[in-house]
């Protein structure tokens, strides 16, 4: 099992302010409903208890209703690696795992440097690159290959990224007959159905469209996953001032209703199915009308829904480490660390995006996937905190150095030097000489050569 470490060291809203949302988030769900775009799901909805409106495709969820998917819904899953014990993720509480997310369409040349469109070679090369990198514990499947067809892409993806990795590996389809497709798959590969749903080494993305609507091509995955035990992540993309309301505190209503919506509908098709709840929100930039992926508030409404979601026990997907910039840049670093830092403290469980991902999401990055790597190092190291006990407080041992003396050669400097202190593989602490003999080379070029070295083998 992953020793990841435990975050909610962070937290954005008193147990006050949670419980406000929790209750606005029923008055929505009871007054204004949501949009239900699957015939299936509409009536599963109705038969569960919620009052549907046939002529607009709604339904009303009562507050009885969704508190009893709340307490069917299971309160810790494992997602299994293969093969690899270590790569097993246990989802629960606030332990925290970082991997890689979204579906980009293009890819930064690791030659070239260049932008160009993403093939499943690629997919497979990332997967690759994952399953080297120690801090990247998960792999989502991060890019939408442009060499094959639409309605073949969702299963190609996943053909294309299961033999080059033994992490867990994640994604949603975009094609309504592919979830049975893929299903079908792994199903084969885990040795039958009973076989993966003891053992889900894949989890599935059904997200909602905001605001407040449940489209048909994930609403029949969140039916079709929850039937066959696979684990199902709803996540809800609202866009502060655009598809939710400008405050921080609307949207986090929109989200809750949304994605608790979804878990209405999950739990009504098979109860005790595992579920993770998700947030991918961001804001929009209202000067521009444009979405925006690394903006400091994408951490901060990872870190609060962490606290809704948590208040209900219910697993948290998140999302943090994207940037808008374009290459690996300064900017890139500072958005990156920003939202992951955040996100982590606040002790989402199952952060996604966290790895690689470029330009509002649009582009992935070999050399920035290894840097976050490292990135994710430093903020795993905040997270683990600092040990106060009669050993780290070494009061022997300073009497034993005493003034004027050095800690080099003591025992204990030995013992807790690697667990005290990060120690990068990419950032350069040498002297200025030492540096230029080696060419002077910057993080960026030094991460490019890592990536290079791993693919190659």
């Amino acid at each position: 099992m992953n020793s990841t470490r435990k975050g909610g060291r962070l937290g954005f809203l008193s147990p006050e302010e949670i419980e406000d949302i929790h209750l606005a988030t029923l008055h929505v769900l009871k007054t204004t409903g949501v949009a239900v775009k699957h015939p299936d799901a509409l009536d599963l909805l109705r038969q569960a208890g919620a009052w549907v409106d046939e002529a607009q495709g709604r339904a009303r969820l009562p507050e009885h209703m969704v508190m009893k998917s709340i307490s069917t819904v299971p309160k810790t899953i494992t997602l299994y690696g293969r093969g690899d014990p270590r790569h097993n993720l246990r989802v629960e509480g606030k332990r925290v795992h970082f991997g890689t997310g979204g579906a980009a369409i293009y890819v930064l040349d690791l030659d070239t440097g260049t932008r160009r469109l993403a093939t499943t070679k690629d997919v497979s090369d990332f997967a690759r690159l994952v399953e080297a990198l120690d801090h990247v514990h998960f792999f989502m499947i991060p890019l939408f290959p442009s060499d094959v067809s639409k309605d073949d892409a969702d299963l190609a993806r996943y053909e294309a990224a299961l033999p080059h990795t033994t992490k867990h590996v994640t994604a949603g389809v975009h094609v309504e007959s592919a979830c049975a497709r893929v299903l079908d798959m792994v199903t084969d590969l885990a040795g039958g159905p009973e076989a993966l749903r003891m053992r889900p080494f894949i989890s599935m993305v059904a997200d909602t469209v905001s605001p407040l609507t449940l489209e048909r091509v994930n609403c029949n995955t969140t039916m079709e996953c929850a039937r066959r035990g696979v684990p199902v992540i709803c996540g809800s993309e609202a866009l502060s001032g655009g598809t939710s309301p400008a405050t921080l505190a609307g949207t986090l209503v929109v989200i809750n209703a949304e994605v608790l919506a979804a878990l209405c509908l999950h739990q009504s098709t098979q109860p005790g199915a595992p579920f993770l709840y998700g947030t991918i929100s961001s804001i929009m930039d209202l000067r521009k009308g444009t979405y925006t992926a690394g903006a400091v508030e994408t951490g901060m409404i990872s870190g609060a829904v962490a606290q809704v979601a948590q208040k209900y026990g219910i697993p948290l997907y998140a999302t943090a480490g994207m940037s808008d910039a374009k290459i690996s840049d300064c900017q890139a670093g500072m958005e990156k660390a920003m939202t992951l830092l955040v996100a982590g403290l606040s002790g989402a469980n199952y952060i996604h995006d966290a790895a690689g991902m470029l330009e509002l999401a649009l582009t992935m990055s070999y050399e920035q996937t290894v840097i976050d790597n490292e990135i994710i190092g430093m903020v795993l190291r905040v997270m683990e905190g600092i040990t106060v006990n009669d050993d780290t407080l070494a009061v022997d041992v300073i009497a034993s150095v005493g003034p004027q003396g050095q800690y080099l050669g003591q025992r204990h400097t030995l013992k807790h030097m690697r667990q005290e202190h990060f120690i990068p593989t990419l950032a350069d602490r040498s002297r200025r000489e030492e540096w230029m003999e080696q060419g002077s080379k910057d993080l960026r070029t030094v991460a490019v050569e890592q990536a290079r070295a791993i693919l190659m083998k």
